[in-house]
């Protein structure tokens, strides 16, 4: 399986990656250039991989999607097609690799739109023959890509609005290269105040991923009536995820420094129910809805089974990290299950006291609603995965193990300090 990601250097991306490329597939990572991530691609060892390639590619460049598929084809130069790869002798299991790799193609520039060009040393996605026998150039397109993800840029409605615009680019592409899946990562911030059946969104960041997955759903649905290959649209409405890698001032991160530090966090109530899921998880559950014969143009909720008020998972955090400075246990995996289940309540002042012991161990003073909730609100997370579920996925890693690997690798890379 041929996969392009745009956003492949974001944290979900470089994970989502990592996975394919080790179950042997092939990725094509599209990097803005200039990017300031990109090193980010050779720190996790993904360029290292045979099949991996990276292309340049400047959405806001590209021509705006309400063009239509055949202008939007004609303006990129899409309808001179080249001739369809000679993958007769290629390896077992490259899928076209040397062929559709090697061949450095940029798309050519027409009066009306500019070049997505790189240098002569980057590596180019060729373009696809449309002819009627041409095999598509790839099989899935994961749209990680999205501006403004901080509390600020989710509160910033020309960010979004670009989101939205540079999505519909990124859909059309996808269509013209011979997609069969499109998978969006979207967000639970599209239910904001709502649930499932009336999604009713508090941020600009919420309400743009939402008005795109509802386009991109319409396109898809129409697409099954009218196109003899139609391309399905996965919309997946991805809850907290953590792990190694996650932006420093993540609630996760922010906690567990603290904790290490044993200084205080300002926190809001935190009287919301939440959901965490560890970064690997996620990856295994796109994986299967790439791969899964058996998705549906739709939404599919990527979530953990394990949902909890939003203060006993900062609590439980608090304690084994508490538990894992002191060196309490032998591994990190088993102060966490220790110290969770150790861990039942909090003292007025925030401190979390150990009942097993009797005692208050040390971390962070944590002091719950003395700052006010992120942009989106204090919106309760109520994932449905049983879809997902259906198609094979289970949670591995639980939140207690998942924040004993996280605080280990903290303390290999020196980073709780």
């Amino acid at each position: 399986m041929r996969v392009l990601i745009t956003g492949v250097t974001s944290f979900l991306g470089l994970y989502t990656a990592k996975l394919l490329l080790q179950e042997g597939h092939e990725v094509i990572g599209a990097v803005r250039p200039g990017s300031r991530r990109a090193q980010e691609l050779d720190a996790h060892g993904i360029s290292a991989y045979p099949t991996y390639r990276t292309v340049l590619l400047d959405l806001s460049e590209l021509p705006e999607a309400e063009l239509g598929e055949t202008h939007y084809a004609e303006v990129l130069g899409l309808d001179q097609a080249p001739a369809t790869p000679d993958r007769s002798a290629e390896p077992a299991g490259h899928s076209g690799t040397a062929a559709a790799m090697q061949a450095a193609v940029a798309v050519p520039a027409r009066s009306s739109a500019p070049a997505v060009t790189a240098p002569p040393s980057a590596t180019h996605l060729p373009l696809p023959a449309l002819a009627d026998d041409a095999a598509p150039l790839i099989d899935a397109w994961i749209h990680f890509a999205w501006d403004g993800v901080g509390s600020a840029g989710r509160s910033d409605t020309n960010i979004q609005i670009e989101n939205i615009q540079n999505a519909k680019k990124a859909y059309l592409y996808a269509k013209l290269l011979g997609a069969r899946k499109f998978l969006f990562a979207g967000s639970q911030a599209e239910y904001g105040r709502g649930n499932h059946r009336v999604p009713l969104p508090v941020s600009p960041y919420g309400k743009a991923k939402l008005s795109f997955g509802r386009w991109a759903t319409e396109q898809s649905l129409l697409s099954e009536i009218y196109d003899d290959a139609p391309m399905q649209f996965i919309h997946m409405r991805i809850y907290s995820v953590y792990g190694s890698g996650d932006h420093e001032t993540s609630l996760v991160n922010t906690v567990l420094r603290a904790a290490l530090r044993h200084e205080a966090v300002t926190l809001g109530p935190c009287e919301q129910r939440w959901n965490y899921l560890e970064v690997h998880d996620l990856a295994r559950a796109i994986r299967i809805l790439l791969s899964s014969e058996d998705t549906r143009t739709g939404i599919y909720d990527i979530a953990g089974s394990d949902s909890r008020m939003l203060k006993k998972y900062v609590i439980a955090m608090n304690a084994i990290a508490a538990r894992f400075a002191a060196n309490a246990d032998t591994t990190a995996d088993g102060d966490a299950t220790t110290a969770a289940g150790a861990t039942q309540a909090v003292t007025a002042g925030g401190q979390t006291t150990d009942t097993a012991a009797g005692v208050t161990p040390t971390g962070a003073e944590l002091r719950f609603g003395t700052r006010a909730n992120n942009a989106e609100g204090a919106a309760n997370m109520s994932p449905e995965i049983l879809k997902l579920q259906r198609l094979g996925f289970h949670q591995e890693i639980s939140f207690e193990a998942g924040i004993g690997m996280l605080l280990k690798t903290m303390r290999e890379e020196g980073s709780e300090s």
